[in-house]
């Protein structure tokens, strides 16, 4: 039964049967005669009675009832929950007609829908933030790339420069050498001060092959810079817009084993429902939980988690901070895991 405020009561709501929990329970109005008439018409019925007594606990529809007593299936078997016709017509029999619970229950959801509503308008908040930054960083992106293009384009540009002194100076450095050869030709001797300038212009030759080839480098580098950066342009998915969100809004919550994939995949049909859990766990308000048999250091929040076309019901696991980790660590994860989930668990 969940522990929280009781909604007025209803004289005329006599008994209700209240199987949303890990254990079952029927809830009564009625003298103690009553209580003992309701256990023996049960148990006669094949529905065995674990537990009786006085009721100080809301049940799940809110409203405050005088008796209960715990039931199940089977003699051995605590949370093996006894079929709803069956309890229904014992109870009809025995105390009369059924409450009418639809209006508690449309109360219960309407608060559980206004906190839902209140957690998506801060995510879709937080979403368009993200949102704008993206922007922001591609509009960054763009006038990198503008910036490259241009270096690019002077890169070429001094490359074609380049190119074309080259060329000119080497038709004067040629033109120049044949008329010294001429003169040499002319002189038949050996001058020294000719042979210094062949040699002054074999370096300048060598400073020139020099700076071409070190134009041609930097425009290499420029070409891969320009590769580098377009691999970089940024593309954020919904799972790391969600992780980042949960990291941001709940940085007191550790989630484990892929939860976040799970949370933010396209099976879950309404994440909001989870992560108004995850909320709660953030700011420790009490949420109806049952601790885990088999790893008594985690607790499973009676609530369920829809995905799937099929309504399959997710689990969520969680331990609370301790001296080593100071963080809640949270296991948001699939029905069809819940084995594996829980090994995990003792070992860890």
């Amino acid at each position: 039964m969940r522990n929280q405020p009781a909604a007025e009561a209803n004289l005329n709501q006599e008994w209700y049967y209240d199987d949303r929990c890990y254990y079952s329970y029927v809830l009564m109005n009625g003298s103690l005669e009553k209580l003992r008439e309701v256990k023996r018409q049960l148990q006669s019925n094949q529905i065995w009675c674990h537990l009786t007594g006085k009721s100080h606990k809301a049940a799940s529809n809110g409203n405050q009832y005088q008796w209960y007593l715990r039931v199940s299936n089977s003699q051995q078997s605590l949370t093996q929950s006894p079929p709803v016709q069956k309890v229904e017509s014992v109870l009809g029999q025995v105390l009369g007609g059924k409450e009418n619970q639809t209006g508690n229950q449309a109360k219960l959801v309407s608060i559980e829908s206004s906190v839902l509503t209140k957690q998506l308008l801060a995510t879709e908040k937080e979403v368009s933030l993200q949102k704008q930054i993206v922007r922001q960083q591609k509009k960054q992106l763009a006038f990198l790339q503008s910036e490259l293009s241009d270096t690019k384009a002077q890169a070429s540009q001094l490359k074609q420069e380049s190119n074309d002194w080259s060329i000119q100076e080497l038709k004067r450095l040629q033109q120049k050498n044949e008329i010294q050869e001429q003169e040499l030709s002319n002189l038949l001797t050996d001058n020294l001060d000719v042979q210094q300038q062949r040699d002054d212009l074999a370096v300048q030759l060598e400073n020139q092959q020099f700076i071409q080839n070190d134009l041609e480098s930097k425009l290499s580098e420029a070409k891969r810079s320009l590769e580098i950066t377009k691999l970089t342009v940024d593309v954020v998915d919904q799972t790391t817009v969600g992780s980042s969100l949960i990291k941001h809004l709940l940085p007191g919550l550790q989630l484990l084993r892929g939860s976040d994939q799970f949370l933010f995949s396209h099976e879950v049909k309404e994440p909001a429902q989870a992560l108004s859990v995850l909320y709660k766990l953030e700011v420790g308000q009490a949420i109806e939980s049952e601790r885990v048999k088999t790893a008594r250091s985690w607790w499973e929040i009676s609530q369920k988690i829809n995905y799937g076309d099929g309504g399959a019901k997710g689990r969520i696991y969680y331990r609370p901070p301790s001296q080593l980790e100071s963080k809640c660590e949270v296991i948001i994860s699939y029905k069809k895991f819940q084995r594996q989930d829980i090994k995990w668990m003792q070992k860890n």
